[in-house]
């Protein structure tokens, strides 16, 4: 029988070599990737850009999807070793914290590396955190100041960007401006004062506004102010605007243009057809009663408007446009609806058209498995 001492000697080893806390202790002094370190590795080449995008952003989520249940188990003591075997994470973790907006995760990593020269600043702004984006400009953290400053324009933070402006000096001078991308972003995202604010205070150009294409986005997004300024500041649209604004059923956007356009901007078919495609019947409406420039001129090769509104199973367009005589060339109305399975469409045309429909109706219908119609008809 063994002595008691020696049994006893036996589970405190035991016991040692089990502790977690005991071995990381004794791992601190050995070179190498421990294993619970091992499955970040993947994540040891990425470096932190000078202008965040959604491929950073990608990796940081991906980053955070690991590091919780990590995180949970070894707790935020656990991150020094982190860092030290992937020096690359720390900016990831640094990240994680701001897009998550967890203020005390991101203290500790930048206590842990104070002189972190990662692009957080632009980080803070692309996830809107203003209370980060206070804490690094306190804490010297100004690297992507000028990134910072386009996604909090972007973002339609004023707070920030006057933060940002008034900065103290010796901290960046790029602090100072913003780019192309932060007032066109603002424009886009229907900011009205971010970009009245940003000219006013020299922060961007005005050319910047005249890009051809800004003006048509603006409208088929349905932001009236913005456009409103932007044409009073120079900038014209065309057609394609209007046309936008119609199909996505913008009708204050649309009945403001209509009132403000020269000859050469009103409206096309394409108006009266995405405003059809899409159910817009106050936009249909309203395109016919004003006859906008050229929308009832139906180019030869165009679906007519009323096929287009059977397809899309919107009845109350498709009876307006034949109670207004606007539903001329609709030899396809049925087929229309058949293909896409609107039964209600079909009965309302059969009992109210005389076109009827092709023998392609049925075959329409069967390819998509609409079996209540193949059986109606």
């Amino acid at each position: 029988m063994a002595p008691r001492f020696e049994s006893s000697y036996s589970c405190v080893a035991t016991s040692l070599l089990l502790s977690p806390d005991l071995m990381h202790v004794v791992v601190a002094y050995q070179h190498g990737i421990q294993d619970d370190v091992r499955p970040f590795l993947e994540f040891a080449i990425v470096s932190s850009p000078d202008a965040i995008d959604s491929a950073y952003v990608s990796v940081v989520n991906q980053c955070h999807a690991m590091l919780m249940p990590w995180l949970a188990t070894f707790g935020p003591s656990r991150l020094g070793k982190l860092f030290e075997c992937i020096p690359a994470m720390h900016h990831l973790v640094t990240c994680v914290a701001i897009c998550s907006v967890d203020h005390p995760l991101l203290v500790h990593c930048l206590r842990q590396q104070p002189q972190s020269s990662a692009n957080l600043l632009g980080m803070a702004a692309y996830a809107n955190n203003t209370r980060a984006c206070e804490y690094l400009i306190a804490h010297n953290h100004t690297r992507g100041a000028l990134d910072a400053m386009d996604w909090a324009a972007i973002n339609g933070n004023l707070d920030m960007i006057v933060q940002l402006r008034h900065a103290p000096r010796n901290h960046s001078g790029a602090i100072q401006q913003c780019l192309d991308k932060g007032l066109q972003g603002a424009a886009l995202n229907g900011h009205r004062p971010i970009v009245q604010y940003l000219l006013d205070n020299g922060l961007a150009p005005i050319t910047s506004l005249h890009h051809p294409k800004l003006f048509n986005v603006c409208a088929s997004r349905g932001h009236l102010a913005m456009i409103q300024y932007m044409f009073a500041l120079g900038c014209s649209f065309t057609t394609d605007a209007m046309d936008a604004a119609a199909t996505n059923g913008h009708l204050d956007v649309v009945q403001w243009m209509h009132a403000s356009k020269r000859r050469d901007q009103g409206c096309t078919y394409v108006a009266l057809a995405g405003a059809c495609h899409n159910g817009h019947l106050e936009m249909v409406t309203f395109l016919h009663r004003h006859r906008a420039h050229d929308c009832c001129q139906r180019p030869y090769i165009a679906q007519s408007a009323l096929e287009i509104a059977a397809a899309n199973g919107h009845l109350d367009i498709v009876m307006y446009l034949h109670v207004h005589r606007f539903s001329d060339g609709a030899l396809y109305a049925m087929d229309a609806a058949a293909e896409h399975g609107h039964l209600h469409v079909l009965q309302w045309l059969h009992l109210h058209r005389s076109e009827g429909f092709t023998s392609r109706a049925v075959d329409l219908a069967a390819k998509h498995n609409h079996l209540d119609v193949v059986r109606w008809l």
